[in-house]
């Protein structure tokens, strides 16, 4: 999971659309901020919706934005439920709300893939990241980096590391769920 390159296949996919990508993350931003984080599940939902369309050598269009709310009471409870684990583990150290982090990052793509609910996808999410715990958290803790390196740089900054930071964990979500299907190298237009 770690040799996969995820973060700069991630750059590639934005970089393809950055327009939409970014118009994306403004939302989501302003989605999250407006709603006191209550939305992020589903604004978040919408970068990862144009990712995986990528994966599946898909054109994306801005109204993908919004795909985060086409299964809203899934991606809603996934991005409470995800945050709250975060914190949750957070109380007892970093190190505990990394590997919940870690464990259940697939949750959010998951919920967004399939018309499942949010109990099936933090399952599918763990029994994905589970088979090789070190590099999930290895490869959350990389993906989280990039995703805050933004903050200093205020909403700009974060509205363009986000994308990459959603569609690096969409790419090794994808590749972990579809080993068949995952692509060797940059996603092609």
């Amino acid at each position: 999971m770690l040799d996969k390159g995820h973060i700069g296949r991630a750059i590639q996919v934005v970089a393809t659309n950055p327009f939409e990508f970014l118009l994306a993350g403004v939302l989501m931003g302003v989605l999250t901020v407006a709603s006191l984080g209550l939305l992020i599940g589903p604004a978040s939902g919408g970068i990862v919706a144009m990712a995986l369309k990528r994966c599946r050598n898909e054109e994306i269009d801005i109204g993908d934005a919004f795909g985060g709310f086409e299964n809203f009471t899934s991606t809603f409870l996934v991005g409470l439920g995800w945050v709250g684990l975060v914190a949750f583990g957070t109380l007892f150290l970093l190190v505990p709300g990394l590997i919940l982090a870690a464990l259940f990052a697939f949750a959010l793509p998951a919920a967004v893939d399939r018309p499942i609910t949010p109990g099936e996808a933090f399952k599918h999410a763990r029994r994905l990241a589970a088979a090789d715990l070190l590099a999930s958290v290895i490869l959350f803790a990389s993906i989280a980096a990039v995703g805050i390196s933004g903050i200093p740089f205020l909403i700009v900054g974060s509205c363009a590391t986000m994308p990459v930071a959603l569609t690096a964990l969409t790419l090794a979500y994808h590749e972990a769920a579809y080993p068949s299907r995952a692509p060797q190298g940059a996603v092609p237009d």
